[in-house]
């Protein structure tokens, strides 16, 4: 009895990963994002032969968008840490968590490339109902002063920052990118209640 209700349980749960894996796959396919999609299939295919270490952040499709993140960043020899959880109940859409981990880790792994020390570190936790979610990467050099239009294509390109910021305005959700010392810390803060 407890054996198949273990198993049920497994297999549900693998089909609720699937399902979300599907969504990844054809938001990426929707966007034309095919580098994305390569990276995604080739680390999904390392975890069928091996079994690799898997970032849980407590949502699979955060888990599928940082990994693949994680795994690109790293064969660029960026220095990639995450301390991510997501809570369980949360009112960020799975297809707006893409967005947002999408383009901030891609903006990250961009200007950490032109550096000598490469390194990022991914912050999500939950105060008192305050989702804050943090991506900071190194950088020595001064921020451009328009983040969103100057060097567009090169620094933010995919769907860029201005759709972040159009997602968090549904939520009501504050944005700032400020320069401290040798790294950039961009840092989101949604408040995490039904409205």
């Amino acid at each position: 009895e407890k054996n198949t209700e273990q198993t049920f349980n497994l297999w549900r749960s693998s089909i609720h990963d699937y399902k979300h894996k599907v969504l990844v796959i054809k938001h990426w396919l929707d966007e034309g994002k095919i580098e994305e999609l390569k990276d995604f299939i080739e680390n999904e295919s390392e975890s069928l032969t091996q079994k690799v270490f898997y970032i849980k952040t407590g949502n699979e499709v955060v888990d599928a968008i940082i990994n693949t993140k994680q795994n690109l960043a790293e064969k660029k020899g960026i220095n990639f840490s995450v301390n991510v959880k997501i809570p369980s109940e949360c009112i960020v859409s799975d297809i707006d968590f893409v967005c947002i981990f999408g383009n901030l880790i891609d903006n990250a792994i961009e200007a950490c490339e032109t550096q000598s020390e490469k390194r990022i570190e991914i912050i999500v936790k939950e105060i008192k109902k305050l989702l804050i979610i943090k991506v900071i990467n190194s950088y020595k050099g001064k921020l451009p002063d328009k983040l969103s239009t100057t060097k567009k294509e090169k620094m933010f390109h995919g769907i860029g920052l201005k759709n972040v910021k159009s997602i968090l305005e549904k939520y009501d959700g504050t944005y700032q990118m400020i320069k401290e010392d040798d790294e950039v810390i961009t840092k989101i803060m949604i408040l995490n209640k039904k409205r």
